[in-house]
């Protein structure tokens, strides 16, 4: 998957993706290249408009892990593909 967006979308500089430290060990994270970025605290409940977390969800500390696609997108390059794809 990694590569087909990197090929196919290359205004995405970064994946990002978060582990629940309560189910997984981040093993797969870090046998494939993703990056630490940040752990959060437990017990950190939510609500959003009124809407409440289920209590089904863990409420473990969560691991965000980040893939660099690329170091730099030059915007101007990026249009111009997508520009060349939309002329085809």
């Amino acid at each position: 998957m990694r590569r087909w967006i990197n090929k196919e979308m290359p205004s995405i500089a970064c994946l990002i993706s978060y582990q629940d430290t309560e189910v997984h060990a981040g093993t797969i994270y870090k046998a494939s290249g993703w990056s630490l970025a940040d752990t959060s605290k437990a017990g950190f409940l939510w609500s959003l408009n009124g809407r409440s977390r289920s209590l089904e969800q863990s409420t473990a500390p969560k691991i965000r892990w980040e893939y660099a696609l690329r170091d730099y997108v030059d915007t101007t390059e990026v249009a111009r593909a997508e520009q060349i794809k939309l002329d085809i």
